[in-house]
């Protein structure tokens, strides 16, 4: 395996030659990468850049109470420690439970089938509610926007509302678009790429 350097940034920290390549490529690649939202967060708190840093956020929420993993990114980001755990989706059978492994296989198709169709969680549904309530207060998004989130509390179930929230993850990245251009710049300044 090759080893790829470390690039000191100007900032004082380290990337490597490769999540510059994937950072500097797009939005969407920097939001996707634990390392990557860490050294955006860096880069637009060093410029006070707090409408655009409460946008991760938002983005971040998203991700962590998305029912399934979402796709083309690592681990959703983990709740802060101030945080308590959000929920769990628990899936119920529709047949009793027996030691066969005949039934215990029928157990886990229903359970993947009832997962695409399940009806949204009192859990799930509490915490959209707090996920509008931030961005009405905190995320410049625009009327068509919020009228998304304010319907996606209301929908009933769990496909929808992974769609609605994919999609509020797009409208956070088209918020942000300004900034990565910028925080892109500075990355490739700092390896000399781009002449200051």
């Amino acid at each position: 395996m090759n080893c790829v350097p470390c690039l000191e940034c100007g900032d004082g920290y380290s990337i490597t030659r490769e999540n510059l390549d994937r950072w500097t490529d797009s939005v969407g690649n920097v939001l996707a990468s634990t390392d990557g939202r860490h050294h955006f967060k860096r880069y637009l708190e060093s410029r006070s850049l707090d409408e655009s840093l409460s946008t991760v956020e938002f983005w971040e929420r998203c991700v962590r109470i998305m029912p399934t993993k979402s796709e083309g990114g690592d681990s959703p980001p983990p709740p802060s420690s101030s945080e308590q755990p959000l929920f769990s989706f628990a899936v119920s059978s529709q047949g009793q439970s027996s030691s066969s492994s005949t039934s215990h296989h029928r157990f886990n198709v229903r359970s993947s089938l009832s997962t695409k169709t399940a009806p949204v969680s009192e859990n799930l549904h509490r915490e959209l509610e707090l996920l509008v309530e931030f961005a009405d207060n905190y995320v410049n998004l625009d009327l068509a926007q919020m009228r998304n989130l304010y319907r996606m509390v209301r929908l009933t179930e769990e496909s929808k509302v992974i769609e609605a929230l994919l999609q509020a993850k797009q409208s956070a990245m088209e918020l942000l678009a300004d900034d990565y251009e910028l925080f892109k710049e500075h990355l490739l300044k700092s390896q000399g790429l781009l002449k200051r």
